[in-house]
């Protein structure tokens, strides 16, 4: 019996869980049994884990993957995920893989986008091959390809050369730093970055986004077998047939799926990955026909006159076949790429060319399902498209790399202490507090809990207030408690078995708080390991436009899970709740800085993320200072729309004294950031003086984004929403559950 392992870090429409299935069936004669890895989050769970349960596959959690950025070049790409920042992080990563296949001994891995992976198979001397679908491995004759940066028409010129060598540079420290702490070989240049046994190129220049790939390294689009249709909603007549296959989490979707709705004479079948009720409910015409299907299904368009998607290579490989038109609605980089790919071979149109109001989808949708041009361009390109069926390329692989296992380059050396059980009894606890005005009481009731627990207390910095609590801690894992936080009894009772990928990892759960009635991962209680605390470089330690500038969990091994095991208190005093809303509003609203003017952030409005900022701004009217946590959120916001604030000020003590020693002279209190205690509990400011801010902030609000409108809740109904909230949260037992976004309302 041999092992197979399908490695995959993308958890979206390009997730090719078709394509490993087709080579799996394939293969399924050599009696193999198929591993599925892809990285642990809440998509994961629910996509890729049920995908391996209905096939027969084993879904194993790997460390985060590359991150969803939108980004200048292949080797950006890479870089973007957290892995590459630092030879630390990579060893880490690297050590998961090569425990992975010392245990797995795969007779091959195939991956579509994991460089990791990679790495560790040539340390470990495992047989690897990469599908690519025209996007992820560039043209290696070329120098590093360059992507644009957004959705407009550019060219490679537009972009900074010198960026992208300064990528490169990156990586390869970077990596060969790390390699020589395995024995192994460096890397030469950025191309051994792909170096596998078998580049297998599954797409055609129609569907591929780089253009800078040669046609002729292209096997062709792997066939796959006949896909079921819908039936039509409306039977007879000369209804023109369109076929939509949309993320309803994106905005546009809603608009493109408004429009069709209002036409009665078209045909439409939407397919849905997930459940479809509610659109149904919201679109639901005697022209449309929701359906359900898994990711792993083909998309059957035979028949239409037009497709609308994304952009996802499958949905358009699906077009290219069939030979027909297609309207993309492009959601991430290689989708806009592809869109550029199908608009310049004259077979498709993007919503760059539209337009993103009604008016637009619907006159440039018309005008494609009469356009006799597009369709003999999608007619074109079906004639030109090759196929390739699963079992050739199967055998190919069988005699190229499968009797031949590499040999290994040397002995791996595995980290031992990642524990395979953790019994939190066990684990030191380490309360972190700096000039919280009820740090004293949580400390309190933390000693009464667990009466061996350390307390570090007035060191400034997120990153060495941390460090100075991994040095106090004497195990090599420790809980970390905030200052402003009450931990449940039982949490540090738990004793449990550890995912292996989670091993090496910085754990935290979610927290409860109690002025918006919010339940995410701000603030939880978190089990470190102390080696990650001492290599790691966040907040004020970290460099200018570093990803965990803002918050710990932009970096490698850090998991975020659904459970919550603690409260957090951030209302004791008025600058105490002012100071956490106004962290969270340049959080939420920035999103890494993404967003940058109001125009970016009502982008974001169906976003879950555009929720929680709303219950900071909107919620808390029922608790002792919860307005100036209100007030906070939305100056924040206000910050960063108007670009008057930077990632270091929420971060920077002494100027958030000096901001609220402002807020309290616009108050019309005399300025009393010298007198006030630590906690800035002393500041008495009128009530009608709170209020008239808050209105100021909600009325500038308006006016910077255009569309962030609210009104003000007074107590009963800020509790009753509180209320619903919490009725309508589901109770979640499973200890490491992922955290997703749209989880904690």
């Amino acid at each position: 019996m041999t092992n197979i392992v399908y490695v995959s870090e993308r958890l979206d429409a390009d997730l090719p869980l078709d394509t490993f299935l087709a080579l799996h069936r394939s293969h399924s004669s050599r009696a193999s049994n198929a591993f599925l890895v892809t990285p642990a989050t809440d998509k994961s769970e629910s996509v890729a884990h049920a995908f391996a349960r209905r096939h027969g596959f084993e879904h194993v959690h790997s460390p985060m993957g590359m991150a969803a950025r939108f980004t200048r070049s292949n080797l950006h790409l890479i870089r973007s995920c957290h892995l590459f920042d630092h030879p630390d992080a990579l060893k880490r990563g690297l050590d998961f893989w090569l425990a992975l296949y010392a245990e797995l001994r795969p007779e091959i891995v195939l991956t579509d986008s994991s460089i990791a992976c990679l790495l560790a198979a040539r340390i470990h001397g495992t047989p690897t091959c990469v599908l690519d679908f025209g996007f992820f491995v560039p043209n290696l004759e070329q120098e590093a390809t360059v992507y644009a940066a957004d959705i407009r028409m550019r060219t490679a010129n537009d972009c900074d050369r010198s960026a992208i060598r300064q990528d490169e540079h990156h990586l390869l420290d970077v990596c060969n730093a790390t390699l020589r702490g395995f024995g192994a070989p460096p890397l030469l240049g950025w191309r051994d970055l792909y170096q596998c046994g078998t580049l297998l190129r599954l797409s055609s220049p129609a569907c591929a986004a780089n253009p800078a790939i040669a046609a002729s390294s292209y096997r062709g689009l792997l066939a796959a077998p006949p896909v079921p249709h819908a039936p039509w909603p409306l039977e007879g007549g000369n209804h023109p047939k369109v076929i939509v296959s949309l993320n309803p989490a994106f905005r546009m979707s809603h608009l493109v799926l408004a429009v069709l709705s209002q036409q009665p004479a078209w045909n439409v079948v939407v397919v849905i990955h997930g459940a479809v009720d509610s659109l149904t409910k919201m679109y639901g015409r005697s022209n449309i026909r929701f359906v359900s299907c898994e990711m792993e299904q083909g998309l059957a368009v035979k028949g239409a006159d037009l497709l609308v998607c994304h952009g996802s290579h499958r949905a358009v490989a699906s077009a290219v076949v069939e030979g027909v038109p297609v309207f993309l609605l492009p959601m991430n980089t290689e989708q806009q790429m592809r869109a550029r790919q199908v608009f310049a071979r004259g077979f498709g149109l993007f919503s760059a060319n539209a337009g993103d109001q009604h008016a637009d989808i619907e006159g440039c949708l018309t005008r494609m399902l009469a356009s006799p041009v597009l369709t003999a361009r999608a007619r074109a390109e079906k004639r030109m498209v090759r196929q390739v069926a699963p079992a050739d390329l199967v055998a190919e692989l069988a005699r190229s790399i499968m009797p031949a296992p590499q040999q290994a380059t040397h002995r791996p050396i595995l980290d031992r202490t990642a524990e395979s059980r953790c019994d939190f009894r066990s684990l030191d606890v380490v309360f972190v507090s700096y000039d919280e005005p009820n740090a004293d009481l949580h400390w309190a009731d933390l000693v009464s809990k667990v009466p061996h627990a350390k307390r570090v207390h007035g060191v400034q910095g997120f990153d060495a207030s941390h460090k100075a609590a991994a040095r106090a801690a004497e195990t090599h894992r420790f809980i970390v408690v905030d200052g402003d936080n009450v931990v449940d009894r039982e949490f540090f009772a738990i004793d449990t078995e550890v995912p292996r990928h989670l091993r090496q990892a910085v754990w935290t759960w979610s927290s409860s708080n109690r002025v918006n009635g919010l339940l995410y991962p701000f603030g939880g209680v978190k089990a470190w390991t102390r080696d990650i605390v001492l290599q790691m470089r966040s907040h004020e330690a970290a460099g200018a436009g570093s990803r965990i500038q803002h918050d710990f969990w932009n970096q490698p091994h850090y998991y975020a899970f659904q459970p919550s095991f603690s409260d957090t208190r951030i209302d004791h005093s008025p600058f105490q709740a002012f100071r956490a809303g106004y962290r969270e509003g340049v959080k939420l609203t920035s999103w890494g800085g993404a967003v940058k003017t109001g125009t970016d952030l009502n982008k974001t409005a169906l976003t879950p993320q555009y929720k929680r900022l709303a219950a900071w701004m909107t919620l808390g009217a029922d608790i002792p200072n919860g307005p100036w946590a209100m007030l906070g959120a939305r100056l924040g916001c206000l910050a960063v729309l108007s670009g008057s604030v930077d990632a270091g000020h929420i971060n920077d003590y002494p100027w958030f004294r000096r901001r609220w020693g402002d807020l309290l002279v616009q108050c019309g209190v005399a300025n009393m950031t010298d007198a006030c205690d630590p906690g800035m509990s002393s500041a008495r400011v009128p009530q009608a003086a709170l209020e008239r801010q808050l209105a100021v902030a909600r009325a500038s609000l308006a006016s910077a984004s255009g569309a962030l409108s609210f009104e003000e809740l007074d107590p009963v109904r800020s509790a009753a929403v509180k209320a619903a909230m919490g009725a309508s949260r589901r109770q979640v037992t499973e200890l490491f559950k992922p955290f997703g976004l749209h989880d904690g309302f």
